[in-house]
């Protein structure tokens, strides 16, 4: 079973993901606040991590980056609804996979670009 983390501070996004992901071979951990999937990243390991940019507390770029600097190479993709070039430059050289839009696709299709991931 693949393990996945989902930091998504809409409490409205994360459980439209969680039904649309639904019935597929994923356990899901899921955040609203990075800092709070820190320690599930570390004990879990998940095989990817769905991460976006304007969080509470703590920027998703920043979070990313401590994860990082502690040596973490869990695969991220960025799901924000924040574009610009420099946080697409910054998240790159953290080594996301990808920078995606959420305006730019329905849940149905946030879901199938996940599973294309795992």
């Amino acid at each position: 079973m693949k393990k996945i983390v989902l930091i998504e501070d809409e409490k409205y996004l994360v459980d439209i993901y969680l039904k649309k992901l639904e019935g597929e071979e994923l356990k899901i951990f899921a955040f609203t606040v990075a800092e709070e999937a820190e320690e599930t990243i570390e004990k879990e390991k998940p095989d990817l991590i769905i991460l976006d940019i304007l969080l509470p507390k703590e920027d998703g770029l920043t979070f990313l980056e401590r994860l990082r600097n502690k040596g973490d190479n869990t695969p991220v993709i960025i799901l924000s609804n924040f574009e610009d070039k420099s946080y697409r430059l910054k998240a790159k050289e953290l080594n996301a996979k990808e920078y995606y839009l959420k305006t730019d696709y329905t849940p149905s299709q946030v879901a199938e670009l996940i599973q294309q991931h795992i």
